[in-house]
């Protein structure tokens, strides 16, 4: 993860991969269906301040989004490749986009 700039914070790699090995109901693949991959940012009071303050600081609205428990979509991707649900290699080609 970090060979591919994912930040320190972020590296850290599930404990298991998996890979869909593919079938003839797949294409070969090794994917079926759809999943989302979710981020969600709720505007609190003090999220808010930082975003409507005079000089906008980039740093200090994720600090305050990691503060009130915003995971973003690379960690919900994360997560699905932990359980199984994907690959990492699927995340990192839709959160890419």
């Amino acid at each position: 993860l970090r060979n591919i700039g994912v930040p320190a914070e972020k590296a850290r790699a599930p404990k298991m991969l998996y890979r869909g090995k593919g079938c003839a109901s797949c294409g070969m693949t090794g994917y079926r269906g759809r999943m989302g991959i979710y981020e969600m940012l709720v505007v609190t009071e003090a999220i808010k301040r930082v975003i409507t303050a005079d000089h906008f600081d980039l740093e200090a609205l994720r600090t305050e989004t990691r503060r009130a428990g915003m995971k973003t979509m690379f960690e919900d991707g994360l997560r699905k490749v932990e359980v199984g649900q994907t690959t990492l290699e699927e995340v990192l080609r839709v959160i890419r986009e």
